[in-house]
């Protein structure tokens, strides 16, 4: 089995703070999530074969989004 790898952020600029439908915090939001699941099924396997788990896959993580798009997207859902 392959080790995941985290996905990087899209840059900031990206973001046209227009109210998308799908905007790229929510597509790397998603990518981030799966690549927890997919952590999280790395883990198991090497715990299961007896295999030694890397220190990055035991590292606590959060995803690397700037804190402005995270307080656009938190206006943006209180306003409806």
């Amino acid at each position: 089995m392959k080790m995941p790898v985290k996905p990087e952020p899209y840059p900031t600029e990206m973001c046209c703070m227009s109210g998308c439908a799908v905007c790229i915090i929510d597509v790397y939001q998603e990518e981030f999530e799966n690549y927890l699941k997919e952590k999280e099924k790395y883990i198991a396997y090497c715990k299961e074969n007896g295999l030694e788990i890397p220190d990055i896959m035991l590292k606590q993580e959060k995803p690397d989004i700037d804190p402005s798009l995270v307080a656009f997207k938190e206006m943006e859902k209180k306003m409806g």
